[in-house]
């Protein structure tokens, strides 16, 4: 089961949920949810670890791009490819969504 923090939970907590290695959701604003997932990524590797931060639904915009845009399309979906492959040995997935601007951490090692 996840946990779910505010932003306004302390770094110790969300530390602790780190060395715990637990699954949990940062409630953000759409407006403030990169400045959430920096705040997680620095936490993360102040715990020794390494994360992947990436956006929901940027394949499925990638998609849609190749529909309206054939080339920028493409070449959209062989940078996240090639992003995926160049951080794929990492302890932490961190999933920033702007529709809700909730950031959900995973462990994924």
């Amino acid at each position: 089961m996840e946990k779910i923090f505010e932003k306004s939970a302390s770094d110790a907590t969300i530390k602790e949920a780190i060395r715990n290695r637990e699954v949990f959701v940062m409630n953000y604003s759409p407006l403030s949810f990169i400045r959430g997932s920096r705040r997680v990524e620095r936490l993360i590797e102040e715990c020794g670890m390494t994360c992947q931060i990436y956006t929901r639904g940027r394949i499925a915009a990638a998609i849609l791009g190749t529909a309206v845009a054939p080339v920028a399309g493409v070449a959209a979906i062989a940078g996240l490819a090639a992003h995926n492959v160049q951080t794929s040995k990492f302890d932490y997935e961190v999933a920033r969504n702007p529709v809700t601007g909730n950031i959900t951490v995973t462990y994924v090692r």
